[in-house]
């Protein structure tokens, strides 16, 4: 069996995802977890959207939040309620962040395998 990206090179290892045949360097790409890079591009492509919704929710509840806040600033007696919520905004905010890093982390992987895919005879 031949590594399905690198045709010339013998296969060492079979996806156990999608049964494709790796060659060594294919294999190692992914850590030699068994997985190809055609199946941890779908993977890492998945898991890319689950953070992209993750952080839409963390956006969406800190403009609830500062709402919140606004209102209870401007409501005679209940403006230390206002706290709680500009506690919540800060620890959204905080998640964004960490959401977007691992994005980008995950766009550059993502990158890094369509790039080397595409090529397909390319080391990767």
């Amino acid at each position: 069996m031949k590594c399905f990206i690198h045709g010339d090179r013998e296969a060492i290892a079979v996806c156990k995802r999608c049964g494709k045949g790796m060659c060594s360097n294919c294999s190692a790409y992914t850590g030699h977890s068994g997985i190809c890079p055609e199946c941890t591009l779908s993977s890492l492509t998945a898991q890319r959207y689950e953070e992209a919704r993750t952080r839409t929710g963390a956006i969406v509840c800190s403009v609830i939040m500062t709402i919140l806040a606004i209102i209870f600033l401007f409501i005679e007696g209940l403006a230390i309620i206002a706290l709680a919520p500009a506690i919540v905004i800060g620890i959204c905010v905080i998640r964004t962040i960490v959401i977007s890093k691992r994005i980008n982390a995950l766009d550059d992987e993502i990158g890094k395998l369509q790039r080397a895919l595409n090529q397909g005879t390319a080391a990767i």
